[in-house]
């Protein structure tokens, strides 16, 4: 991650690092397949994300409960992954 604020300086550099670090451990810290921002703006020292997305490791759902209330919880939007969970 020290690279990611490497290549942009000053305070784009640190908003471009803090948001990656916040977007890395939301990747390790919900079992995520992929994590991803794009486009990601930076203006006035803070990170907008223009877009993101995640992709989620149905078989770590189980073990995290907030991803499991989430699923639960909104059944009918989705039901494929409610399905594998049931």
């Amino acid at each position: 991650l020290a690279r990611v604020g490497d290549r942009v300086s000053g305070d784009q550099g640190e908003a471009v690092l803090a948001v990656a670090t916040r977007l890395f451990d939301c990747f390790r810290q919900n079992g995520l397949m992929l994590a991803e921002i794009s486009p990601l703006f930076v203006d006035g020292g803070a990170g907008r994300a223009g877009d993101a997305k995640v992709v989620v490791d149905m078989n770590a759902v189980p073990e995290r409960a907030a991803l499991l209330k989430i699923f639960e919880d909104n059944r009918d939007l989705y039901p494929d992954a409610w399905r594998k969970l049931s």
